[in-house]
């Protein structure tokens, strides 16, 4: 599992993303302070924010921006993320292929891995507040299909300094 970190985005890189700056302003204070909060606050965080839809956007929109395409060449996969929200679970499925990374909400193709969080987890891990080896040690991740893939996808993201 990857642990990427979102980076504040500049308005003229947020707007051609389709995510704009004001989500950049919303999200990224409340993502860069996950550390000691409760799942509780951080879906209450994200709720008053602008919801928890716009903010998983905000999230793999960010992460298509940290792919490093020279980590992955010559690999094609699919990623497929299913994240427990407050009231439902949202599918991501992240499509590595050509050197370009591309996320689409919602299961359209048969993945190569799959992974189970809750979103307030899938948060702690993507900003590196939560290892994805104790993740996957104390069930908070949940990893099927295959193993070797999942833990190669770390080294396939930017992670700010």
């Amino acid at each position: 599992m990857t642990q990427w970190r979102l980076r504040i985005v500049a308005k003229s890189q947020a707007e051609p993303h389709g995510y704009g700056m004001e989500q950049a302003d919303l999200f990224s204070p409340i993502l860069q302070r996950l550390k000691g909060q409760s799942d509780n606050t951080i879906l209450a965080k994200l709720e008053a924010a602008g919801g928890v839809e716009a903010a998983l956007e905000f999230v793999f929109r960010g992460m298509q921006d940290a792919f490093r395409s020279e980590k992955a060449a010559g690999r094609s996969l699919i990623i497929h993320y299913e994240i427990r929200g407050p009231r439902d679970v949202v599918i991501y499925q992240m499509d590595v292929c050509d050197g370009r990374c591309t996320a689409t909400r919602g299961a359209s193709r048969t993945p190569d891995v799959k992974l189970s969080l809750s979103l307030p987890n899938f948060l702690r891990l993507i900003m590196g507040n939560l290892g994805p080896a104790m993740a996957y040690l104390t069930g908070k991740l949940r990893v099927s299909g295959d193993l070797l893939v999942a833990a190669q996808v770390e080294g396939w993201f930017q992670r700010p300094a």
